[in-house]
Order: C-alpha cells, then sequence, then structure tokens
C-alpha cells in the first residue's frame, strides 16, 4: 500500500511539475515574473518598448524599478487616469507612476517613497480621483 502511493505521488508530482516549470520558465523569459526584466530591456532598447503584465499585477515593482533606473526631472503620481500623461511631453526624464494608487493610502505611499528617495524629481503632478474623499 505505501509503495503505491509512494510511486503514485512521484508519477503525480513529475507529471504535473513539468509542464508547470515549463510554463513557469517560459512567463519568467518574456518578463512577466520579474519585472525587472522589462525595465532593463525598456532602458536597454533604441526603441519604445510599452509593458503591461496581463498576469501578475505588479505594476508598484515594476514602476519602482523604473524610478529607481531612468532619469527622472519629472514624476507623475495617481490612479489610472495619470496614464494619460506621457513622456513626450516633457524635454526632461520622466517617470509615470499611474495605476499604482487606487485610495489616498496608496496615493501616500508612493509620494512618501518619491519624496524620500535620494533622487528626488524637480517636478511631481499628482492626480486624484474625486470619489478618495468619499
Amino acid at each position: 500500500m505505501n509503495r503505491h502511493f509512494i510511486v503514485a505521488f512521484f508519477v503525480t508530482v513529475v507529471g504535473l511539475g513539468v509542464p508547470v516549470s515549463g510554463i513557469y520558465l517560459y512567463l519568467y523569459r518574456i518578463g512577466e515574473i520579474d519585472v525587472r526584466q522589462a525595465v532593463d530591456l525598456q532602458l536597454d532598447s533604441k526603441h519604445e518598448i510599452i509593458f503591461s503584465s496581463g498576469i501578475s499585477g505588479r505594476d508598484y515593482f515594476y514602476k519602482q524599478y523604473l524610478y529607481e533606473h531612468r532619469p527622472h526631472d519629472v514624476v507623475v503620481i495617481g490612479s489610472s487616469r495619470a496614464m494619460q500623461v506621457r513622456g513626450e511631453f516633457w524635454n526632461r526624464g520622466f517617470v509615470n507612476w499611474g495605476g499604482t494608487s487606487y485610495d489616498i493610502d496608496s496615493l501616500k505611499r508612493v509620494a512618501n517613497y518619491v519624496t524620500q528617495s535620494t533622487d528626488k524629481p524637480r517636478l511631481a503632478l499628482i492626480f486624484i480621483d474625486i470619489w478618495w474623499f468619499n
């Protein structure tokens, strides 16, 4: 009985582990698992690369890593409405933290991070949704 259980257990683990590992490695390779890869690719590329994760939802960590590695004189903070502001509007370094705030507390978290960083922006635009004050 124990031998049958052990064989079935290992067959199940290997049978599920190999496909799941393949999917994980594929997602890692395309930047879905580690958002730092996407930022590094954006910074190294001569072309404009837009990144939006289809599965991870780690926008805050993506934008934080981008903020730490891209020159930024202008920073935009706020909800997804702030994502309308583009780098083409400015002739200086630009980072958009749009989409990382969904209420006042999350907005304060991002604003505190930006103001406490060693490389502070010269201008910060803050987008606030009216229903955050209900």
